[in-house]
């Protein structure tokens, strides 16, 4: 998935690879062996594209509908209203996964407020607005 000819993966790799980084140091300063660690960079961007039954029509994700993602939240936290973005490399969904917010309109639609689920990870403000009928179109013009 491209945003702005830039791969989305590649995007939020950019951005978690400071906090990656920083727990990866942490957590070899505590005395973690590197041998359960992996690499410094392994947490950073660690995603799949999801698969088209969550994407494309019927699919409501992109839309704004927000992701069942299992776990135990609070009623009213934020986290329950963010649609899922992208998947864990490993195909379990739940391990590792990026959330955002999808405010959909008649001439808009807007991803901000990303989340990685089991990470308190800043995304710098990142937001991505799309006209609503370019969007739309994208995604019924694809054919597997």
């Amino acid at each position: 998935m491209l945003i702005n000819g830039q791969s989305l993966i590649q995007i939020i790799r950019d951005i978690e690879r400071p906090y990656a980084q920083q727990e990866y140091d942490q957590r070899m300063t505590e005395g973690e062996p590197k041998a359960d660690l992996g690499q410094r960079d392994d947490l950073t961007g660690d995603y799949l594209y999801l698969p088209p039954s969550l994407i494309l029509p019927p699919s409501r994700n992109f839309w704004g509908e927000p992701y069942d993602h299992g776990f135990i939240t609070e009623p009213d936290d934020p986290v329950n209203q963010k649609s899922l973005i992208l998947s864990c490399i490993c195909g379990i969904t739940e391990c590792w996964f990026l959330l955002a917010k999808i405010t959909v309109s008649d001439e808009m639609v807007r991803w901000d407020d990303f989340q990685q689920f089991h990470r308190d990870w800043f995304y710098g403000g990142l937001a991505f607005t799309f006209e609503r009928s370019q969007y739309d179109t994208a995604f019924n013009a694809v054919h597997l």
